[in-house]
């Protein structure tokens, strides 16, 4: 016999969730009117108006202007502050022997404040730190921060990393000690997938995988499922560079500089993930790869998996504009709680 559903009434959460209905609505149209919000949310106008009201008292929100009235009473609309909240990304790469460190900080609209790239020849906790020191500095608003590694992270620690002097720093332990902002590392590839999601609509809910081949550096996958990046219980899902056949990780990466390895090595990974997660499309990206791999990948892949399950293949010969992307969502989605109103059964 199913479980009765249980609807948990908390009317705290309630308002928050609410007010981040909200906030999220105006974020996308910029400017409503409450009967507009109401519209939008599934929320009622009475309490549509009322949050709109407390967001214009802490300036989050403006009155635009007054609509034209038509038979009744003018309605006040809204324009949403996109400079309440600002957020920034700080990514670390490393690729062709060239480590850099490259930042951006943006507005609530995802519209870019500012951004800057160097290279350097190490990089160290105090030169993430110094990084994010000289952003809040000079923009208090930003109340979230994205870094990515070339690596994973797990319980706040790097433990798998290309830039062998991050592997052990506790980066996110100790960022977020030393910040009182909202901070987290985030992989380098799950940013690429979630942007390249984010950039393709259609794909929003479907099954994703992006296949990174860095220059000279161990390759790996970012996965959306339905929406979500799969992280795995220990954040090592997507590690593809242990996929090596038996042999070391370290003499399979040198293996990779012979084309007909690298060919071999993608075509093994793809088989792999679409067996596993039947994907509808995977994107191949990295500077090791030729511009013709896609074609190549995709006809052999078809020799040995049923049409049924044979996923779109795309060649992305610049990853970073997804990266971007995707590091930008991710900034702004943890400027919010993260509650939702759900029913337990």
């Amino acid at each position: 016999m199913p479980k009765k559903k249980v609807i948990i009434n908390n009317s705290s959460i309630v308002k928050q969730t609410n007010v981040e209905l909200v906030r999220k609505c105006m974020r996308q149209v910029h400017t409503a009117t409450r009967n507009e919000i109401a519209s939008m949310t599934g929320l009622s106008v009475a309490t549509s108006g009322n949050i709109l009201k407390e967001m214009l008292s802490r300036n989050e929100v403006s009155e635009y202007r007054l609509e034209e009235p038509n038979g009744g009473r003018p309605a006040h609309r809204y324009e949403y502050n996109k400079d309440y909240i600002q957020v920034a990304c700080v990514g670390i790469f490393y690729e062709a022997s060239i480590k850099s460190i490259w930042y951006t900080v943006v507005n609530s609209f995802g519209e870019t404040i500012r951004e800057e790239s160097s290279a350097c020849e190490t990089v160290t906790y105090d030169i993430v730190s110094d990084v994010i020191k000289s952003i809040l500095a000079q923009y208090p608003s930003v109340r979230s921060i994205v870094v990515s590694i070339p690596g994973k992270s797990w319980q706040e620690s790097i433990y798998i990393c290309d830039i062998e002097e991050l592997e052990g720093v506790p980066l996110e332990r100790d960022l977020k000690a030393d910040y009182d902002v909202r901070i987290s590392v985030e992989p380098e590839i799950d940013l690429i997938t979630l942007g390249y999601s984010k950039s393709h609509p259609e794909l929003e809910e479907k099954t994703v995988v992006t296949l990174l081949y860095p220059k000279d550096m161990y390759p790996g996958a970012g996965i959306l499922i339905d929406g979500k990046l799969l992280r795995g219980d220990h954040h090592m899902a997507g590690e593809t560079s242990f996929i090596s056949g038996g042999k070391p990780r370290e003499q399979a990466l040198s293996d990779l500089s012979k084309i007909e390895v690298l060919e071999k090595s993608i075509l093994v990974t793809s088989t792999a993930i679409i067996s596993i997660v039947n994907p509808s499309h995977i994107a191949l990206t990295g500077k090791a790869l030729p511009p013709d791999i896609k074609d190549r990948i995709y006809e052999k892949c078809r020799t040995v998996i049923p049409p049924v399950s044979m996923p779109e293949f795309e060649y992305i010969p610049d990853n970073f504009p997804y990266y971007k992307t995707g590091a930008i969502t991710m900034a702004l989605h943890n400027t919010t709680s993260g509650l939702q109103l759900v029913s337990s059964l």
